[in-house]
């Protein structure tokens, strides 16, 4: 026996009864235990320590806090190593990583057969950004007999490691058997726990439907049992598996209701990720203001507790608002700041992520090298992942890329398996774009029956997700076509619905492509006076709003109304014009688009 224990029976007998429940994640019954310990002693500061690591894995940070610190205070009689894990626990209560880090790791170098050292030195690991560190943590755990609790604890800890390096499969596979053991034993908390590991792994394998049973038994089991933490991460991924397949109106309640357990019980941890995933919801809906400000308290949040990762993530999410905004320094310094940090953590899952956003907005203000080098990183690191429903997402940024290059061929390649992809995990909204992608270069090659099919499924998926912003460019698309098609009349049925989608969307590219769709069509009606001067507007919107592409189109469709409307020399001069500079820049459809239409 440690000589630093409680020499107070009543408080002995309740810490050890405490430990045992915690070996098979009992928390809720552990808590109740050892505050009776603390009761009988108040200046037991082992009793307090193991409070705290147990307040903390219910996600009660400011109750771990406080009971850490009056461990340490308490801690002056101690035995070296007891002292010890007092210490490692006060700076993972306070969420001083390193420091927390260094502590554990001396206690499991010099403490090798107390497995719980080793677990507490993965789930620290993890928490700083460092699971292949934890991984090899794990590793030395399991090298020695384990009780089947703590077995089951360090499959949650492996899992977690696992998704947190993309490794869905495999996290799946551990979180099974983590779920195996806990039935086995009868331990629900952990079971619980396992259940929410099984949901993410199946959602990001892209299996929503699969996912969102294991997500809704673990919710259950947690609000019957009294584990709030528990609850919110469930309730939070109930919400991304309808997220994942574009149904935003069903996930926002509940990542509303995941913040606002988190924010009850002071779980800031989980309470910023609740705020990334609302923020996602309010850019989905366009709403980029909200989600901007959404974003910024995520960010403070995470940064407070030093979880880098986290920050990494909402920057990169905010950035593409900032963008949506027209504000693209800010957006590009949001971008390098997550980048950087994605490699300084090696989470390639995520560095896929920002260098597909990256792609994606680069090309909208004109940068196509970039945006096409940055989108074969990503699809480069999203194929050695293997997660499908990422590599179509990222397929679908550099068709698009490659449309603009004027690489037709390249172009449907990419996108008919962004599409095959996207379709095979039912990310409809992902598919839904990816098919106004398929509409838009269908239209180039003059197959007007694929493109009309393409763009009305796509307008259909995104009116039933309420996604006013995409629906919108669908419909533009369409008008685009019914227009090439010489029916004007359906041609402005479609024009004024993305006109006024757009204006419901809020974002300034949205809106200036319908204005350009409204203006060709009234060049058609007869009305060229209104269209040049509604294009020569557009122009200089998007010019100034830094959206080069978009500037590009409205430049093109200035020079052909100006030719058509008799001013000939004007249009073969802006034609000509935009046909260099876009050839410059790398933008060859455009090029060849202005070039053929100079010489008319």
């Amino acid at each position: 026996m440690d000589a630093s224990l409680s020499t107070d029976a009543d408080a002995m007998r309740s810490f050890s009864e405490a430990h045992e429940k915690l070996r098979t994640f009992d928390v809720l019954a552990a808590t109740k235990l050892l505050e009776r310990s603390i009761e009988a002693d108040p200046q037991f500061a082992q009793a307090h320590s193991a409070l705290a690591e147990s307040w903390d894995a219910l996600g009660f940070e400011a109750k771990a806090a406080e009971e850490a610190k009056k461990a340490l205070d308490a801690a002056a009689g101690l035995s070296t190593e007891a002292r010890s894990r007092v210490t490692a626990q006060y700076y993972a209560a306070t969420r001083d990583w390193t420091k927390a880090t260094q502590q554990y790791a001396q206690l499991w170098a010099e403490y090798r057969d107390e497995p719980e050292y080793g677990l507490l030195l993965a789930n620290t690991q993890i928490r700083a950004g460092k699971a292949k560190d934890a991984l090899t943590t794990i590793a030395q755990v399991r090298s020695q007999p384990l009780p089947p609790g703590i077995r089951a604890q360090a499959d949650l800890a492996e899992a977690r490691a696992h998704g947190d390096l993309a490794d869905y499969q495999q996290e799946l596979n551990v979180a099974t058997s983590a779920a195996g053991t806990a039935q086995t034993l009868g331990a629900t908390l952990l079971l619980a726990r396992a259940r929410i590991l099984q949901c993410f792994a199946n959602l990001n394998l892209g299996d929503a439907e699969k996912a969102r049973p294991l997500c809704e038994e673990a919710k259950k089991i947690n609000l019957s049992a009294g584990d709030e933490l528990g609850a919110a991460r469930a309730t939070n991924d109930i919400a991304n598996t309808y997220y994942f397949t574009g149904n935003y109106a069903a996930a926002e309640p509940l990542y509303e209701e995941a913040l606002s357990i988190a924010q009850t019980i002071g779980d800031a941890y989980d309470e910023a990720g609740a705020l990334n995933n609302l923020a996602n919801t309010q850019s989905a809906r366009d709403d980029h203001a909200a989600a901007v400000k959404t974003y910024e308290q995520a960010i403070a949040l995470a940064r407070q507790r030093n979880e880098l990762g986290d920050v990494a993530l909402a920057q990169q999410n905010m950035a593409l608002d900032l963008y949506a905004e027209g504000d693209h320094a800010r957006g590009s310094e949001m971008f390098s700041a997550a980048l950087k940090s994605s490699r300084d953590l090696s989470d390639r899952n995520l560095e896929a992520k920002i260098l597909n956003s990256k792609c994606a907005t680069s090309l909208a203000v004109g940068a196509l090298p970039v945006a096409r080098k940055s989108c074969e990183d990503s699809l480069k690191i999203r194929r050695e992942i293997n997660n499908r429903a990422d590599i179509g997402k990222t397929l679908a940024s550099f068709g698009s890329v490659q449309l603009q290059q004027g690489d037709l061929d390249g172009a449907h390649s990419s996108l008919e398996e962004a599409l095959s992809a996207l379709d095979s995990v039912s990310a409809k909204n992902d598919a839904a774009w990816t098919r106004t992608l398929l509409a838009q270069l269908a239209l180039e090659q003059h197959k007007f029956d694929d493109a009309a099919k393409y763009a009305e499924d796509a307008a259909t998926e995104l009116a039933a997700e309420k996604d006013t912003g995409d629906e919108a460019e669908a419909r533009s698309v369409l008008a685009r076509i019914m227009l090439a098609l010489g029916n004007l009349a359906g041609a402005r049925e479609q024009s004024d619905k993305a006109t006024q989608l757009a204006q419901q969307s809020g974002d300034r590219g949205t809106k200036l492509e319908a204005t350009i769709v409204s203006a060709l069509l009234d060049a058609k009606s007869g009305k060229a006076d209104v269209a040049l001067k509604a294009l020569a507007a557009a122009e200089k919107d998007a010019r100034a709003s830094g959206l080069v592409q978009t500037e590009y189109y409205a430049r093109l469709a200035l020079g052909e109304t100006q030719i058509a409307s008799g001013r000939t020399n004007d249009g073969r001069a802006t034609l000509r014009s935009l046909a260099r500079e876009t050839s410059e820049h790398g933008f060859g459809l455009i090029a060849q688009k202005a070039q053929a239409a100079s010489r008319t």
